[in-house]
């Protein structure tokens, strides 16, 4: 790493990454303003607070911390305390009943939490307020996720209570529309605007504004006091994203170079986050109902890939990093294929991460390998077709599973969810599938057995539920225990809801005489099943597999998906419906192209043997092969091996 030099410690625009924030990449949204900051030539400095709280509390706590759905509530719960006082929110009865639940007490003791509290956040509290009042800011801004809110408010009121004449900006996801509108309306006193939308243009507007030395009423998406009201512009979406600066990282690896310094804490780089585009272009057509995005949010846009490559590798250039995570909601190919094309042909060891579409064809699965996407994720999110339907995904059964096997056949690492906890979902669905799980034991499994799906603000389920009257959808409880009754409005807030029925919608399992969640009957089955699946992917050197080899004029095919293994030698009509299946194909016309090749009844034969042994799947007119070649060749190669193929797939 070449030195970076931090000049003037002076600064007019300081920007806060507070906990529970992961420490293991800057952030994204920070060094974009940073790289603004830079364009207006206004004096900036990011203080990267949760690299700070890893070294105070360490790597693997602060960690879990961040990530671990279970603790979350409990977290926030932490600054609360530092922002209202403990008495206020009864923390102690708070934190006594969640740290006693086995899924927290795995993560650390119980005492633990009371330490916390008391020591560590306010000592953490007057160290990054000294922090930002030594750099003389005249703007303290915060950027919160769904895990920074109560640290960046109880930051910012003792910044304010210090020095009353620092203006306090706020944005990020957990501060969109009403949200943002009610934090600023209840926190008013130390909150001076808040940013209601994407950030990026409002805060070039927000800066400029400032240097003339005129208030931000007339820029849209930031609020502002009017007298006793909070006032605003209803936000705009930036609409070029190419103006957009190359992401400014500097301050981040000043501190990761300070603190392994000053208390030998050395933090490993996983990835530099970057982006191609804003927006869900799927979602712009069919937003998935569970998907909690702002209308703003799914606006589909993309840079030039000639500026995206250029971004990349002056990022690799100046940091000296190989590995990069693509803030990418979604892949427009037509935007990707040239940034991947280009990619492929540079003469570097990149290693990338995207969020693809699981009705991905095989050779775009190609050209991502080659460019040097080693991970994806998917958006999977079912193995049920059903449950697929249900949640407006457009894809099925077939298709993900499909997108698994080339995954694998190309070393690509996918990363996915299976959600369950649907309105008007059936227990058949999942008990379905779990006959079909050790079908591909191969396969990636999901990174966890279940996700409960959650209702978020924006989504359609959170749209469609509330149309129930009041008091069916409420915040969810760890929201409660971050605010004493009367100081906000938790409708207007807060992102995430549950409803409040016996027997209600989405998941809020009970909890029986051990603490331990309780699941409806058939999710647990359910749950069970994954578990199995990714236990033998965790607790074996061999994980299962289910291997194809071609040889000249046969293959063979080594099914070592249970303990029972096997191995097949085909050739002829079976060879013929390997290569053809290896993408999804309808049975009936293959049935009758093969036909012309082979003996009809001899096709349908063999078909039925594969379907029986499992190397081949159906559902309803469609089938696909779930063998995975050791060596991936492409749809049109195989189908070239069958004379005269011309099937059309389904995709």
């Amino acid at each position: 790493m070449l030195a970076l030099q931090s000049g003037s410690n002076v600064f007019d625009v300081v920007l806060c990454n507070m906990p529970w924030a992961i420490s293991s990449r800057p952030s994204l949204s920070l060094g974009i303003l940073k790289g603004i900051c830079n364009q207006e030539r206004i004096r900036s400095k990011v203080i990267y607070g949760n690299l700070a709280m890893s070294a105070k509390i360490g790597m693997k706590i602060s960690t879990e911390f961040a990530t671990s759905g279970p603790i979350m509530g409990l977290c926030e719960h932490l600054f609360a305390c530092a922002l209202y006082g403990k008495e206020a929110l009864d923390s102690d009865r708070i934190i006594r009943e969640y740290s006693e639940r086995p899924d927290v007490l795995a993560i650390v003791p119980r005492d633990y939490w009371f330490y916390a509290r008391d020591e560590v956040i306010p000592e953490f509290l007057v160290s990054a307020a000294d922090r930002i009042l030594d750099h003389s800011p005249s703007i303290v801004g915060f950027s919160s996720t769904f895990n920074q809110v109560m640290s960046s408010l109880a930051l910012a009121r003792i910044v304010k209570d210090r020095n009353s004449r620092i203006i306090t900006i706020f944005g990020g996801a957990c501060f969109h529309d009403p949200m943002g509108q009610e934090y600023h309306r209840s926190c008013s006193e130390f909150v001076d605007h808040v940013f209601l939308g994407e950030s990026d243009d409002a805060f070039r507007a927000f800066i400029q504004q400032w240097k003339s030395g005129k208030t931000p009423k007339d820029i849209p998406g930031i609020t502002y006091k009017n007298g006793k009201e909070i006032s605003y512009l209803p936000s705009e979406p930036v609409t070029d994203l190419n103006r957009l600066p190359v992401p400014d990282y500097d301050d981040y690896y000043l501190e990761t170079e300070y603190l392994k310094g000053e208390s030998s804490f050395d933090i490993v780089v996983d990835s530099l986050p970057y982006e191609s585009s804003r927006g869900c272009w799927w979602g712009n057509k069919s937003q998935c109902i569970f998907c909690g995005l702002t209308e703003e949010e799914l606006t589909f846009r993309s840079r030039d890939p000639e500026i995206i490559v250029e971004d990349i590798v002056t990022l690799s250039q100046k940091y000296q990093e190989l590995n990069f995570h693509a803030a990418d909601m979604i892949i427009s190919w037509p935007t990707l294929t040239p940034v991947l094309q280009q990619l492929a042909a540079l003469d570097l060891d990149l290693e990338l991460f995207y969020e693809v579409k699981a009705s991905v064809k095989k050779e775009q699965i190609e050209l991502l390998r080659n460019a040097g996407v080693a991970e994806i994720q998917p958006g999977i999110e079912s193995l049920s077709t059903d449950a697929l339907r249900l949640m407006g995904k457009g894809t099925t059964l077939l298709i993900n599973l499909q997108c698994l096997k080339w995954a694998k056949e190309y070393s690509i690492q996918p990363h996915y969810n299976l959600l369950v906890g649907f309105p008007n979902e059936k227990a058949k669905w999942y008990d379905d599938v779990i006959d079909l799980i050790p079908m591909f034991f191969h396969l990636q499994p999901p990174t966890y057995p279940i996700t409960p799906v959650s209702l978020q603000r924006f989504s359609p389920l959170f749209e469609y539920r509330k149309n129930f009257g009041p008091g069916t959808v409420l915040p969810r409880p760890d929201y409660v225990n971050c605010f004493p009754p009367g100081t906000i409005d938790l409708n207007e807030s807060s992102y995430y809801f549950y409803e409040k029925q016996a027997g209600g919608w989405p998941f809020f399992p009970e909890r029986d005489e051990e603490n331990q969640l309780q699941y409806p009957n058939y999710i647990q089955r359910f749950k069970d099943a994954v578990s199995e699946w990714i236990q033998l992917h965790q607790s074996t050197a061999s994980p299962p597999s289910l291997r194809l080899r071609f040889g000249d004029g046969s293959a063979k095919i080594y099914d070592w998906r249970t303990s029972l293994r096997r191995e097949y030698t085909i050739s002829g009509e079976y060879l013929d419906l390997i290569l053809l299946c290896d993408r999804i194909q309808v049975r009936s016309a293959l049935e009758q192209k093969l036909g012309e090749r082979h003996l009809s009844s001899r096709v349908t034969e063999a078909i039925n043997d594969l379907l029986e042994s499992g190397v081949l799947i159906q559902e309803g007119k469609k089938i696909l092969s779930l063998a995975v070649a050791d060596r991936p060749r492409s749809t049109k190669h195989l189908e070239g091996k069958v004379i005269g193929s011309e099937t059309d797939s389904v995709i």
